[in-house]
């Protein structure tokens, strides 16, 4: 279920996959921190991708990882860690798998937080690319009318708003997972991604996305990962990972769920990935 003996389920402070979040749920507000745990440092002490950063901080995450070293599956535990941290009225997430039958989420696409499930199908990658750019820049578009309605221009302000009594539509977040970025990287769903990179922290959207190092290589040097702020090596060299993340890594990443995370403003740290495989 997880990598080595690192229990992903009391890194939630749960008994186990059997539990009732709805209390969780309750307690928790569209307003307050929303830290999602992965794993633990070398002291044992709980890392999280923190998506409550002042700002716009570390609004999308870059998972950059060797083949095999498990990002699809990080992405898996990122995702189950979203629907235990908020509710589906609070947060949702569209999953977005990028190679081709493997159907590594299907059952992730089953629970009420998923808003959509987008498979690779060899043959129509432009007509599911361009589908995909379509839905992503409506939703730019459909929360900006929502909060010229509403007198805002920050889901932020909107959600205090509606915590005030206005009749306003729900608006949960919606983090954008990508298994395999390589499949998406095309002129057209490019400059939705730019859009979303720029307008993402304000509307209240996200991409947390997979790739691999030879797509970093091919593609970091003209700033096209610069949006995202937070990143995690996976699998990789210290070198490789250096680069990646931009800051010094000495030893390399090369046991079961070894990875580095380093977000804006701080020290890489070594971590040890709690993956949930099913």
């Amino acid at each position: 279920m997880t990598s080595d003996d690192l229990d992903f389920w009391a890194l939630h402070g749960l008994p186990g996959p059997e539990f009732d979040l709805e209390p969780r749920w309750n307690n928790a507000t569209a307003l307050g921190p929303l830290r999602i745990p992965f794993g633990v440092d070398a002291n044992g002490t709980t890392v999280a991708l923190d998506f409550s950063r002042w700002s716009s901080l570390d609004d999308h995450v870059l998972v950059i990882g060797a083949p095999g070293a498990g990002t699809t599956t990080l992405l898996r535990t990122v995702a189950l860690g979203v629907c235990i941290a908020r509710s589906p009225a609070d947060a949702n997430f569209l999953l977005v798998e990028g190679k081709p039958n493997q159907g590594e989420f299907a059952d992730l696409a089953e629970v009420k937080h998923c808003v959509g499930h987008v498979t690779f199908s060899r043959g129509e990658e432009s007509r599911i690319l361009e589908r995909l750019a379509d839905v992503l820049a409506g939703e730019v578009a459909r929360r900006g009318r929502l909060f010229q309605t509403a007198g805002v221009s920050h889901i932020d302000d909107y959600r205090r708003a509606a915590q005030a009594g206005a009749d306003l539509e729900p608006l949960p977040e919606v983090f954008t997972i990508i298994d395999n970025l390589a499949w998406l990287h095309a002129a057209y769903f490019d400059t939705v991604a730019q859009m979303l990179t720029a307008d993402g922290h304000r509307c209240g959207l996200r991409i947390i996305a997979g790739a691999s190092y030879d797509l970093w290589q091919t593609l970091h040097s003209n700033g096209y990962f610069d949006a995202f702020t937070a990143r995690v090596a996976l699998g990789l060299s210290a070198e490789q990972a250096s680069e990646v993340l931009g800051a010094t890594v000495t030893d390399d990443l090369v046991a079961p769920g070894a990875a580095c995370f380093h977000h804006l403003g701080g020290e890489p740290v070594r971590v040890r990935v709690a993956m949930v495989d099913a």
